[in-house]
């Protein structure tokens, strides 16, 4: 601690003098009513004898420090303050006792969580002694900091200066644009460290800043000297204490930052609109000659294109405006500009006249440029993507080159989509083709089956023992049931491939439901079934497909027998003015809840045991609701586990109106 001339004390040193007391506080002559005056306004004021020990310290500066006034007075200050005792604090101390001038300073005192930042205030009392006037700054500190962290994260260069003109703060962002050190400027006055903005426009918006405490800004003031010959947009706004923060930027790069955020913002908008398109065009050549439309509008280009890349040959699938082969044009890959854009996958921009172009092979003779972007999807080049503009339009920038990218890689989706779209619709034809194929050459050798089995039961060949006759019996409802199976699989593949025609005719409802009865009444009667029919007299008639309703009630009726072990299966017409209804209902197992939402997919079955038991294609219900809607009609279900089901056909009184 910094000593001053050292003075004989009385017994009232520890009590503060008039001259102890700060600046404007009023004096009284009463030294003990001195202290009280202290101790009311809080003020943690301590006063320093010659030998560096503390001769009063008010009860606010004992709580300031967090320790009991007893045991400050009579301690050395450097005891109490260590920061006080070396480097610049000491040293402000001590000219404040050489020199008698008034000096402020903040230091760091304690540490961990109890560590603050103390700002004290030191003069020279009237005898030669040093008073210390001490607040806690730390969250004045805090907020400064906070602020210099949002002004270094802004990114704008700044400057703050004192009300001297003194550069105190010299952010990171001020350093890269003018290449000027923060230690070479900090505590220097701005005149000097640029004394030619003297007499500038600069200067005079700052003044008039500095004395009407009225925010400026200069816009677009040209520097030929200072900071590179830049172009600078300077704003001046008020400080603290007096002070004032000037932000400085340079005006090109600033469009430069707007144009980049414009494109980004256009970019932003065109991924939208593509994946919009995307969603709502299911159509895959309406989708691919969108694209190339909006790859010919975000280019600028008077033409645009899209060609599928397969097997060394490349077709035109889609092509708007000028410039380039129509769809449908087949072309070979090899020494084409593609081939290069296929190898390579990287879009590439040609000239007409290069070596790389032929133009008989992509494009017509009034093109000047072509760019051509590869279409890559899952590792697979599938297609490209081209643009072209003009003989005398400019050539295409890089602006261009991002626009086009965007645009192929949604391209690139939409051909992969469309190609595997093709291979399932193949497959799913071929996947018919065998279908109908196989249940046409069942057909034959079943149709044989029944008639001789039906012979043999009508005894033609001569009688039948009891026993031969349960076998004839058996053989007729297994084989059936298997021709059954093969009409459900030539009715899917009729169905999927649209080949499914109606033959309407006049009927009687009572003998299309009795015909179904007669087909699954022997399996019934196997299983010691209880068979029903409820036919109202006279039956109604309607005007419909009979083959198309026997296979569905067949189809129902089937399905009620299969899966009923015990009790009975009921049949029943119903009808009125516009609509008939077969009711079947069932007293087996019922269909679970979670699976009824699924009985009318095809290939479908519900209970794998079940399954295995009964066997199945899993078509059934799938073709009965299917033939249900060609004939105009619908299928309605209920079923409760337990307790089992009723389906319901329902068909208008006259079909195909």
């Amino acid at each position: 601690m910094p000593r001053g001339p050292r003075r004989s004390h009385v017994n009232e040193a520890s009590r503060p003098t008039p001259a102890d007391l700060p600046p404007g506080r009023q004096p009284v002559d009463n030294a003990a009513a001195l202290t009280s005056a202290v101790e009311a306004l809080g003020l943690s004021i301590v006063i320093v004898e010659a030998d560096g020990t503390v001769g009063y310290a008010s009860g606010a500066l004992a709580r300031l420090l967090g320790l009991p006034a007893g045991r400050i007075v009579h301690r050395r200050l450097g005891s109490l303050l260590p920061e006080l005792e070396s480097g610049e604090a000491a040293a402000l101390l001590q000219h404040t006792l050489s020199s008698g001038e008034s000096v402020g300073l903040r230091v760091d005192h304690g540490a961990g969580s109890a560590r603050r930042t103390l700002a004290i205030r030191a003069r020279r009392t009237a005898d030669g002694r040093l008073a210390l006037d001490l607040s806690d700054a730390t969250e004045a500190v805090d907020r400064e900091r906070a602020q210099h962290l949002v002004i270094e994260a802004s990114g704008e260069a700044l400057m703050e200066l004192d009300s001297d003109w003194r550069v105190v703060h010299w952010n990171v962002a001020a350093e890269r644009l003018t290449h000027v050190a923060r230690r070479t400027v900090l505590g220097r006055p701005l005149w000097e460290l640029w004394p030619g903005l003297r007499g500038t426009m600069v200067e005079k918006t700052l003044r008039a800043t500095m004395r009407d405490r009225q925010p400026r800004e200069l816009v677009r003031w040209h520097d030929h000297r200072h900071f590179g010959r830049r172009v600078l947009d300077i704003r001046s706004v008020t400080g603290h204490d007096g002070g004032m923060i000037v932000f400085f930027n340079e005006t090109s790069a600033r469009l430069r930052e707007q144009g980049v955020l414009t494109s980004a913002v256009e970019e932003n908008f065109l991924l939208r609109e593509l994946a919009g398109r995307l969603a709502d065009t299911p159509d895959s050549a309406t989708l691919l000659r969108e694209l190339a439309d909006i790859a010919r509008r975000e280019c600028a280009a008077m033409g645009g294109g899209m060609a599928s890349v397969r097997a060394g040959e490349v077709e035109v699938l889609a092509m708007v405006g000028r410039g380039l082969q129509q769809p449908g044009t087949r072309l070979p890959l090899a020494a084409s500009p593609m081939a290069a854009v296929v190898e390579s996958r990287r879009l590439t921009r040609h000239r007409l006249g290069d070596s790389a172009l032929h133009p008989d092979m992509l494009v017509q003779p009034q093109v000047g440029e072509v760019m051509i972007a590869p279409l890559v999807a899952y590792d697979q080049v599938v297609g490209v993507l081209a643009v072209v503009r003009g003989r005398s339009a400019p050539r295409f920038s890089t602006r261009d080159e991002r626009r086009l990218r965007l645009v192929s890689d949604h391209a690139a989706l939409t051909l992969w989509r469309s190609r595997l779209l093709e291979q399932a619709l193949a497959a799913n034809e071929a996947r018919g083709n065998f279908l109908a194929t196989i249940s046409h050459e069942l057909r034959t050798p079943l149709t044989a089956l029944i008639g001789y089995s039906e012979l043999v039961a009508d005894e033609i060949f001569g009688s039948l023992s009891d026993g031969q006759k349960e076998i004839v019996e058996r053989m007729r409802a297994v084989t059936l049931g298997l021709s059954s199976i093969v009409d459900e699989l030539l009715s899917f593949a009729d169905l999927e491939h649209g080949r499914e025609r109606l033959r309407l005719l006049d009927v009687n409802g009572g003998s299309l439901l009795q015909a179904a009865v007669a087909v699954v009444e022997p399996l019934a009667r196997q299983k010691g079934l209880r068979v029903r029919t409820v036919v109202p007299e006279p039956a109604p008639s309607l005007h419909t497909d009979p083959e198309k309703v026997r296979q569905i009630l067949v189809n129902l009726a089937g399905n009620a027998v299969k899966f009923t072990d015990e009790g009975e299966v009921c049949f029943t017409l119903e009808h009125d003015a516009d609509e008939v209804r077969f009711l079947i209902r069932d007293t087996g197992p019922g269909i679970p809840p979670d699976a009824q939402d699924r009985i009318f997919e095809p290939f479908t079955q519900l209970d794998r045991g079940l399954t295995r038991r009964h066997g199945g294609t899993g078509l059934g219900l799938y073709v009965a609701s299917r033939l249900a809607g060609l004939l105009d009609g619908r299928i309605e279900f209920a079923s409760h586990p337990g307790e089992g089901s009723s389906f319901v056909l329902v068909l208008p009184r006259h079909a195909g109106r």
